[in-house]
């Protein structure tokens, strides 16, 4: 068995996905990634097409309405516009295997025809200072389509698979587009995950809904200050029990 290889299900043609978009991201900074293809997936009714099979993929299936989904999960929507690739990763790879795995997800991508990736992923929102954009970008081997966001101009390191994919597609010339909002880093961030997605509806002509996103944002914001209000009130608890000497 190969490392690393992409399993289409039965009746799905590799020839049927020449010319289309790929787009996924991983579990980094705040999930955006993660986030952003599951929320694609499931508000564009993408239909499960195939998987990535890795020798250590992780013994997890989740069961959906209405099909089984691996760690490494492709979708495709084929009702609007351009032809897209949802590439769901529910897990990240081993570290021993990534590079097996980014490689044979780009040679796959070159040997199907898909036009162009587009790559999800965080900027530590730390790192905004006075940024007065929610996200930036990047282009790779020749990525013409014109981008209403501005491109990422300050030396910022990028990590993980992401990073690999990066570096792949400009070693192998394929196009990529490269979103980067600014992310929380110590959790989920629904947000940021709208963020991405506001720029793909408008390079693809989508309307994917995002106003859920916003909203668990809020209810997370919520739950984090309740607790630390519950701190705080904890302290100050402890200190009224020190008695006075």
């Amino acid at each position: 068995m190969e490392d690393v290889r992409v399993v289409l299900k039965n009746g799905v043609e590799q020839k049927d996905l020449k010319g289309s978009v790929l787009i996924t991201g991983f579990q980094g900074f705040g999930y955006t990634g993660y986030i952003a293809t599951r929320h694609l997936k499931d508000r564009l009714k993408a239909d499960n097409i195939g998987y990535i099979v890795t020798k250590s993929m992780i013994d997890l299936v989740l069961v959906e309405r209405d099909h089984i989904s691996l760690p490494y999960s492709i979708y495709m929507h084929d009702r609007s516009g351009d032809k897209l690739l949802i590439l769901v990763n529910h897990a990240i790879p081993e570290r021993s295997e990534l590079y097996h795995y980014a490689t044979a997800l780009i040679k796959w991508v070159r040997e199907t025809g898909i036009r162009e990736l587009v790559l999800i992923g965080g900027l530590d929102r730390r790192s905004r200072e006075m940024d007065p954009e929610e996200l930036r970008v990047l282009t790779l081997g020749g990525y013409s389509r014109e981008i209403p966001a501005k491109r990422l101009e300050k030396d910022i390191y990028i990590a993980g698979p992401l990073a690999m994919l990066v570096a792949l597609s400009e070693l192998n010339n394929v196009p990529a587009l490269v979103v980067l909002p600014y992310s929380e880093t110590s959790r989920p961030d629904p947000r940021a995950a709208a963020i991405a997605i506001e720029l793909i509806n408008k390079l693809y002509r989508l309307d994917v809904e995002v106003e859920s996103l916003y909203e668990d944002e809020r209810i997370i914001r919520e739950e984090l200050e309740k607790i630390e209000r519950y701190k705080r009130a904890a302290v100050e608890r402890k200190r009224d029990e020190i008695p006075y000497m």
